[in-house]
């Protein structure tokens, strides 16, 4: 009995998702609907470049104190560079 509960529960979450409303939101995001989400959280998208750099020197081997490359220094700038203008 327990078992015929959970297949129906699976059958049940199988024709009920969300990929509907899901591609209709990120589509919303991606056409700038939410941009007002992004205002004031330049400073996290500035860290996250930050380690984005760090992570980058650490796979070149960088052991150095110097500071790592800026993204216009570097042959291919990060994500959040290339997003944000960095």
């Amino acid at each position: 009995n327990e078992s015929r509960r959970r297949v129906k529960h699976l059958f049940q979450m199988i024709r009920s998702n969300s990929d509907v409303a899901d591609y209709r939101l990120a589509q919303e995001i991606m056409a700038g609907s939410y941009a007002w989400l992004e205002e004031g959280i330049v400073g996290l998208q500035k860290a996250q470049h930050e380690a984005w750099r760090a992570g980058r020197a650490a796979e070149d081997g960088d052991t150095s104190d110097e500071p790592a490359l800026d993204a216009e220094e570097t042959d291919e700038p990060s994500p959040v560079a290339a997003a944000e203008g960095f």
